[in-house]
């Protein structure tokens, strides 16, 4: 295919100088000078490019303006006669007048409504675009398609460059999967209808309901349903049950709460803690590790022991009694006298007993095959206690949903504990979350890690291929068969398989602001764009780096903030979560010995309320 260069220099032919009115004069200048100057006193004052326009060398906002002229001068260029894209032009020229046409129905359509004139309305819609008149309408529509094409055209001959690539000396190019480390998941969410805030952490309320369906989706995980069929029936998440509670892609983008988000990123470190088994060159990446491990393992005082139930990590366990606890004491709002406790406050209900303790914990946990323990209580409100819980239980570790998974510790060594995993062995993670709009408990697995560069005989690369099955670049093993990807993981219909790739195509398309610079790059590379004023070529060049540069900063101190808020939610629960009603209050509400002694104005489970 025959590339169209473009060369560009700064010369005379820049400007169109004209006389101006009166004594004083502009005019071009044969001698070295692309401008003289005339004054009242008529002194001529010659002016050389590098003078003139000096500005444009430095200063940013004059680079940026050069900048998108020369873009604009090559995207037009590659839709004109010879031009790459000339045979999308008669196409991208109708879209345009169509939006044109769009917007002069608009115009009239807002006459009607406003009682306003066309011309009004439609020059109000002139000046949204920075257009004098319909013919200016029409271009500006024209180059955006043309924008849109071009760049679309650049994603599909680059499309494996844009996602796969990791920073090297030659190639500063920063792909999809290693700058936004994305990871495919799944979840099923219990609403806990009888909470009203994300702040409760140690008095939230949850109803007979709630606790129903906590302990029936944990039963019928531990005993190895399909995921994905718990998800079809009791997820509660309308976007993603009919998909068996599939979420799609999560990177560090996607806008989901902290303890989900960051929890999923918490877990990687400790799940997959081996550098060695990382993909490429993303151990150096900076949002990762920098972020990710120096607050974890300093801000939060996160190590090793968190997982085996210390409760101010950001990981810790839920022992799988607590959901048949949970059950048994759904209805309890009455002790064995028919008494209630503390003018019948629902925080002393066992079941509230139970979730504030093991559920309503902003950090990411892990659920075990242990029975809760229930220490002596000395007062409702200076609970210490482990979360822990006991010694495994051997009905539970037969239950077919509890397996070994291997983890790994701060200091690099592993250690191996029993956790519910789902029925395809990926661990379960469990996330207390919530917005203005729920309150709940998310189950989630992850069903391809962003940081193994291969699973189960397909790469990464493999597993977000924009293909789908019946292409023939779809990826397929040595024997011709489909590989298990992003695009097939669901058993759809093709049209479904074409729509989750366009999925994948959108998150490689969009996850680069800075696309632009990185084309006009390539045509300075290979020579399709020529700057012959190497001045200007120099300073673009460096403006641009430090665009790229500028925006990835911005973002690597955003993802820092995100997460020194989810930091200060969890050093705020650590304090909150000394007010926590012991659980065996709620052992003592349900056991008439020590009803008295306990729940009675006076006990130390009572705040000495009347009853």
């Amino acid at each position: 295919m025959r590339k169209s260069k473009i060369s560009l220099a700064l010369v005379g032919s820049l400007l169109s100088v004209t006389a101006l009115a009166g004594c004083n004069e502009v005019t071009a200048s044969d001698k070295g000078y692309i401008l003289t100057y005339t004054n009242s006193s008529g002194e001529k004052i010659n002016y050389s490019a590098d003078e003139l326009f000096g500005t444009y060398y430095n200063d940013s906002s004059s680079l940026s303006t050069v900048f998108d002229k020369i873009y604009k001068l090559i995207v037009r260029n590659s839709f004109k006669a010879g031009g790459e894209y000339a045979d999308k032009y008669n196409d991208v020229r109708q879209k345009a007048q169509n939006d044109v046409d769009g917007d002069k129905k608009t115009a009239r359509q807002n006459a009607d409504t406003n009682g306003t004139s066309y011309d009004e309305e439609f020059n109000t819609i002139l000046s949204s675009h920075d257009c004098e008149d319909e013919e200016e309408l029409l271009e500006y529509y024209t180059y955006q398609r043309e924008s849109t094409e071009f760049e679309d055209g650049f994603y599909e001959k680059n499309t494996a460059h844009l996602r796969d690539s990791v920073p090297t000396e030659g190639d500063k190019y920063d792909g999809y999967l290693h700058k936004k480390l994305p990871y495919h998941v799944r979840h099923i969410l219990v609403k806990t209808e009888g909470e009203s805030s994300s702040t409760n952490y140690w008095n939230s309320s949850i109803t007979e309901k709630d606790a129903r369906k906590l302990n029936n989706v944990v039963t019928l995980l531990a005993n190895k349903v399909s995921f994905g069929q718990i998800a079809s029936e009791y997820s509660e998440d309308t976007g993603s049950k009919a998909n068996y509670g599939d979420l799609g892609i999560m990177d560090l983008d996607t806008s989901y709460v902290n303890p989900f988000k960051l929890g999923i990123y918490a877990y990687e470190n400790l799940y997959n803690g081996d550098a060695t088994i990382h993909a490429g060159a993303a151990a150096s990446n900076l949002a990762m590790n920098a972020t990710i491990k120096n607050n974890y393992y300093d801000a939060v005082d996160y190590h090793a022991e968190s997982i085996t139930g210390d409760d101010t990590g950001l990981i810790t366990t839920i022992p799988y009694g607590v959901f048949g606890k949970l059950q048994e004491y759904a209805n309890v709002t009455r002790d064995e006298n028919n008494s209630t406790v503390n003018d019948d406050n629902s925080i002393f209900y066992p079941r509230n007993i139970m979730f504030n303790k093991y559920l309503n914990r902003f950090s990411l946990a892990f659920i075990t095959p242990n029975d809760p323990v229930a220490p002596e209580v000395t007062a409702f409100d200076t609970v210490t206690e482990s979360t822990k819980g006991g010694a495994e239980v051997a009905a539970y570790t037969a239950l077919p949903g509890f397996k070994d998974v291997t983890f790994s510790k701060a200091d690099g060594t592993t250690y191996t504990q029993k956790v519910l995993v789902s029925s395809t062995n990926k661990p379960i993670l469990v996330a207390r979350a919530g917005t203005s709009d729920y309150q709940g408990v998310h189950f989630i697995t992850i069903e391809r890690d962003a940081l193994v560069a291969t699973e189960n005989g397909v790469s990464l690369s493999e597993y977000y291929t924009t293909k789908y099955p019946g292409q023939n670049d779809y990826p397929q093993d040595d024997s011709g068969n489909d590989k298990n990807t992003y695009v097939n993981f669901l058993d759809q219909d093709t049209k479904d398989y074409k729509s989750r790739a366009e999925s994948v195509e959108s998150k490689i398309k969009s996850f680069d602001k800075n696309l632009n610079k990185y084309i006009f790059k390539t045509y300075l590379e290979n020579q399709t764009l020529v700057i012959k004023d190497d001045k200007l070529k120099t300073n673009l060049q460096t403006w641009m780096n430090k665009t790229i540069e500028k925006a990835d900063r911005d973002a690597a101190l955003d993802w820092e903030e995100t997460w020194e808020n989810y930091i200060h939610t969890l050093e705020q629960q650590k304090v909150e979560r000394r007010k926590l009603v012991s659980e065996a209050c709620a052992i003592g509400y349900l056991s008439a010995a020590k009803g008295d002694a306990w729940t009675k104005i006076g006990g130390l489970c009572n705040d000495n309320k009347a009853n």
